[in-house]
């Protein structure tokens, strides 16, 4: 599994160095459940060139964040290769 944990401020420097843009936000609640209280933010990043992508996880706390990935050669269905 290709994850890297640090601080919310140490993992943020890497996504603005690699120019990063915050795309979309949502919550993680427990259990899975839409009732559920919430456990943990989700971010996806895109680059600006848009091939690239990161999805972030931060604890409820703020204070670490965890990149699930770094994917390329990022494209969408229905777009001209």
């Amino acid at each position: 599994m290709p994850v890297v944990c640090g601080t919310t401020d140490e993992i943020q420097v890497y996504l603005d160095d690699n120019k990063f843009v915050l795309k979309t936000m949502s919550v993680g609640r427990e259990g899975a459940r839409e009732t559920g209280e919430p456990s943990y933010f989700v971010a996806y990043y895109m680059n600006e060139k848009g091939d690239q992508s990161v999805a972030a996880i931060t604890s409820p706390s703020g204070h670490e964040t965890c990149m699930m990935y770094r994917s390329f050669d990022l494209q969408t269905p229905g777009d001209k290769v």
